[in-house]
């Protein structure tokens, strides 16, 4: 039998000890009502996965204002009225000894806002490669707008009840927009230099801060390269990682990837490369950092810790599969594991469905 010492060994980030090493990321669920509410089935999602034994859980990309939702059944924290839906998904997640976090987000211009009659903004008027919808450029009073909005998703998060929020900073979405030279092209102090560039998260951080004050922990989901020629690389991801982290950043989720690049993407992703993107930042910087992309078992996640190329490692898709798949790993029963097929019917938003279902598991 397997021990997985590392990848079972507690980890302590901001005095909160987190029982694992083991990390479900922020993924889309559509769980929400017809009015935009937390359904009940999402508690009944996140609280099977924490009764597997998931240390950390974050709560799918919750958006910080109408208008700013990512994909059809996108929850929105930009009122109270989500936050007894939000209790009961932490309730949920914590009854199972699992830490509670949730990722705030803005699709930008990779979102389906017009489909809702609102326009569809980004840093500079360059349409997303998949959506080919050319966006408004922000003003700088909307840009400053949006920043306050975050701050004020981190306010109803923590009164809902998370333990942490991450600020989703990667996959195109509308702080990788201004991070990313692929789609910001502004000439202001939001555009040019990577320290411009990087304004609105430092804002984002900062107003939060004063309104949380400096106990509350604050993490980001950051893309280490976009896989793309003239985007961000690795040595531009290294420089962000440690400006967030003199921030206040304490956990730094390393992804990939950009629209319009997904088999680069992919392929990266197969060949380890997401590991590497995680490794060379945690060189860089003094706080955990968790690796994506792939890892479908726990002996590949010991393997990743043991070797020092991360502190955590994130499992969506075999999680989703088999929320039961630490339990019956500690035993030695790795046959009666339900395996993803890589279908890609839990990425709803392609498949056609309308929340998040898997032909391996069912539905929750």
């Amino acid at each position: 039998m397997q021990s997985f010492e590392r990848l079972m060994s507690p980890l302590i980030i901001d005095e909160l000890m987190i029982p694992n090493r083991i990390v479900f990321p922020a993924v889309h669920t559509g769980y929400t009502e017809a009015d935009g509410s937390i359904s009940p089935k999402m508690a009944r999602f996140y609280g099977e996965l924490a009764r597997g034994g998931v240390g950390l859980i974050i709560i799918g990309a919750t958006a910080v204002s109408q208008g700013g939702e990512l994909f059809s059944g996108t929850p929105c924290i930009d009122d109270d009225r989500v936050l007894e839906g939000l209790a009961g998904v932490f309730r949920a997640i914590r009854e199972h000894g699992s830490v509670s976090s949730i990722q705030l987000a803005y699709g930008g211009r990779q979102n389906n806002a017009s489909l809702k009659g609102v326009p569809i903004v980004a840093p500079s008027p360059i349409p997303c490669p998949t959506l080919k919808i050319v966006p408004r450029e922000l003003r700088i009073e909307e840009i400053e707008d949006i920043e306050d909005q975050f701050a004020e998703g981190v306010v109803r998060a923590r009164e809902a009840g998370a333990e942490r929020v991450q600020f989703h900073c990667a996959h195109g979405y509308l702080i990788h927009q201004f991070l990313s030279p692929l789609s910001n092209r502004r000439t202001d102090e939001y555009g040019g230099s990577l320290g411009n560039r990087m304004r609105f998260i430092i804002n984002i951080i900062r107003k939060s801060r004063r309104k949380v004050g400096h106990d509350f922990p604050l993490s980001c989901r950051i893309s280490g390269d976009d896989f793309h020629e003239g985007g961000i690389n690795l040595h531009d991801a290294v420089q962000m990682a440690s400006a967030l982290v003199k921030e206040g950043v304490s956990f730094l989720d390393v992804s990939g990837g950009v629209r319009g690049r997904e088999a680069e993407r992919d392929k990266a992703m197969a060949s380890g490369g997401f590991r590497r993107l995680a490794s060379s930042i945690r060189q860089a910087v003094r706080v955990p950092v968790s690796c994506v992309g792939m890892i479908t078992d726990l002996r590949m996640g010991e393997e990743i810790l043991q070797e020092g190329d991360a502190d955590m490692v994130a499992m969506a898709r075999a999680l989703i599969a088999d929320p039961k798949l630490i339990q019956k790993s500690l035993s030695g029963d790795f046959d009666a594991i339900n395996s993803c097929t890589r279908c890609g019917q839990c990425r709803y938003w392609h498949s056609g469905q309308p929340y998040l279902t898997c032909p391996v598991y069912g539905e929750w």
